[in-house]
């Protein structure tokens, strides 16, 4: 079992404490934020929908799950079961450049 990241912001540490999906920054499902989605991940971490908006954002977001965004992977619903199409090459490519952007923003310091 793969241990859960800690942030400083408490909704993400219990988004990735109650899914292991999360945990293993697995490319999620698109959509995986609409209505239905965001109703199983209230029910399961007892947060609100726009708790879990907010840490899912900042999920996605991250350098982990950007770095785990390779073309021709499989992405997974909240049950760890591959969903709907893999990440496409554009996307891949997408993630890619904003790592290098968030590397370079952060190679000097603080500008």
């Amino acid at each position: 079992m793969t241990q859960p990241l800690r942030s400083r912001d408490p909704d993400l540490n219990k988004l990735h404490e109650t899914n292991e999906v999360f945990r293993k920054f697995e490319p999620l499902a698109i959509g995986i934020g609409g209505k239905a989605g965001l109703t199983v991940m209230s029910l399961e971490t007892g947060m609100t929908t726009k708790q879990i908006k907010v840490a899912l954002g900042q999920h996605v977001n991250s350098y982990q799950y950007r770095s785990n965004l390779q073309a021709g992977k499989a992405r997974v619903g909240l049950d760890g079961k591959p969903y709907g199409e893999p990440v496409t090459k554009e996307q891949a490519d997408n993630a890619q450049d904003r790592l290098r952007q968030h590397r370079a923003k952060n190679k000097g310091g603080a500008a």
